[in-house]
């Protein structure tokens, strides 16, 4: 009898009349960039993203689809159903991870952030990127008040790496990921935290043989947002492979501040970054996914793994829907020639249904 009537409760809410919320945007940049080491002009059309999802009391449903160039392949970034109840929240599907804050904070809609692309520490898996960034699985994330602040938590259990094994939607192996990371916000615009995640995998893959590994994650972040202020976001990650022993680590600051600004849109903001990456020789993972990269004909993703790179940038925001970036890198590398890069983007954001 309790039963019946607590599935009655359950269907009555959902039932009930409560406010519905639609999202739909499709987002896109075209680039000009003048690349040191090829010295000659690249004109490339980016990325495309459709991003959509319905809000209905507290339930939330998100997809989100990018059109990856240049070879225009479909491939399903984000797609989960959200449950919110007071301070709890759950996922099932496939999210952003709960590292830092950049992660889930930025999406595929470049032209949102700051610099023109995500720092490497934070890059999407098949871009060379060395985080669990996408999780197939369940997450669960509760907040609440203390003391006037934000605390909160978030942790995820899903797929294993997908640089290595898991695939990019479904999760089928043996082995499973916990990431989390408690948190604390204020003012609301700041943020800093914890992250921490056990990130094992057991494979047999044609292009790197049988692979174990089990990294073990450990980040801190402090973030500070304001509109029309500063804007600064330092993230540091040190991660441990346990099989062999070894240690990879890195990290990003991305600083900027407006000069001029117009309510409620149009600015100027100069911003400025650094951020590293740095890897143990002998580091299991590592060299999987080098070997991996290799074979897949990834070469120049493979060059982004051990560097340090300078940005230095200024971002123009017209309206909500558009912005031009106009920024210059230098790229210092262990195991190859230094290079610097020129490059302009216009991104976009078309809003289909708001």
């Amino acid at each position: 009898m309790k039963r019946k009537v607590l599935i009655l409760l359950v269907l009555f809410t959902l039932a009930y009349p409560q406010e519905t919320d639609t999202f739909l945007q499709i987002f896109g940049d075209v680039r000009v960039s003048y690349p040191s080491e090829k010295r000659k002009l690249e004109f490339i059309l980016g990325d495309t993203d459709l991003l959509g999802f319905i809000v209905h009391g507290n339930l939330k449903a998100l997809v989100e689809v990018l059109i990856e160039q240049p070879e225009s392949e479909l491939d399903v970034e984000r797609g989960y159903v959200e449950v919110r109840y007071r301070f709890l929240s759950f996922r099932v599907g496939k999210f952003h991870s709960p590292l830092g804050y950049f992660n889930r904070r930025w999406h595929h809609g470049l032209y949102l952030m700051t610099p023109v692309d995500r720092p490497q520490i934070v890059n999407f898996e098949d871009e060379g990127g060395p985080l669990p960034v996408h999780t197939v699985g369940v997450d669960v994330s509760a907040e609440g008040r203390v003391y006037g602040k934000v605390v909160g938590f978030s942790g995820s259990l899903g797929n294993g790496n997908l640089q290595i094994g898991s695939t990019n939607t479904s999760d089928l192996d043996s082995k499973k990921i916990f990431l989390g990371k408690v948190y604390i916000r204020w003012d609301p615009f700041s943020e800093a935290g914890l992250s921490f995640g056990y990130d094992p995998m057991e494979v047999s893959d044609p292009d790197i043989g049988y692979v174990r590994t089990e990294n073990l994650i450990l980040g801190l972040h402090l973030a500070y947002r304001k509109p029309g202020s500063l804007d600064l976001n330092g993230e540091l990650y040190v991660l441990r492979e346990e099989v062999s022993n070894s240690y990879g680590s890195g990290g990003f600051l991305i600083v900027s501040y407006p000069i001029l600004r117009r309510e409620p849109f149009g600015e100027i903001r100069p911003y400025g970054m650094i951020d590293f990456l740095n890897w143990e020789e002998g580091n299991l993972w590592f060299e999987s996914v080098r070997r991996k990269l290799i074979a897949q004909g990834e070469e120049e993703v493979l060059s982004l793994s051990r560097r340090v790179r300078y940005t230095l940038g200024v971002k123009l925001t017209p309206s909500a829907f558009f912005s031009g970036k106009l920024e210059f890198f230098y790229e210092d590398h262990r195991d190859r020639e230094n290079v610097w890069t020129v490059r302009a983007v216009l991104g976009f954001g078309i809003p289909v249904v708001r």
